[in-house]
């Protein structure tokens, strides 16, 4: 029906398999890799997945593992001459993040006004690995 057929193929490269692990001497390491290989591997974006930020809903704080910020992670892909691209859930709020204690009314209540709270977590595992409850 020809959907789709408009578009030209565009090859992405995402750090979702790195998880925690991925911070910026990674980053700087697979850009490397992919120049090397640019001919071969026709990537177009770069983008920095899950793992990145200190807590759900703080996702502009620069952590250890991206001291120097999100913003200089964008400009070493872009220098390296690809598109930046970065995961976020928009919907998602760590109970313990800066953005959930600076802002409670930005989430989703329930009639009685409690914070709705999709997940929840008693033990260590905690979604990524963080330490968010709800």
């Amino acid at each position: 029906m020809g959907a789709g057929t408009q578009t030209p193929v565009s090859y992405h490269w995402c750090s979702w398999y790195y998880y925690q692990s991925f911070d910026e001497l990674n980053l700087t390491q697979r850009l490397s890799g992919l120049k090397q290989n640019k001919q071969s591997i026709p990537i177009q974006t770069i983008q920095i997945d899950a793992g990145y930020f200190a807590k759900p809903g703080d996702w502009l704080e620069p952590t250890r593992r991206f001291s120097h910020g999100i913003k200089a992670a964008f400009r070493q892909i872009i220098d390296a001459g690809y598109r930046a691209g970065v995961w976020i859930g928009p919907f998602i709020e760590g109970n313990r993040s800066r953005l959930y204690r600076e802002h409670p009314d930005w989430v989703v209540h329930l009639p009685d006004g409690t914070p709705r709270a999709e997940w929840k977590f008693s033990g260590k595992s905690r979604t990524w690995g963080y330490p968010d409850e709800e």
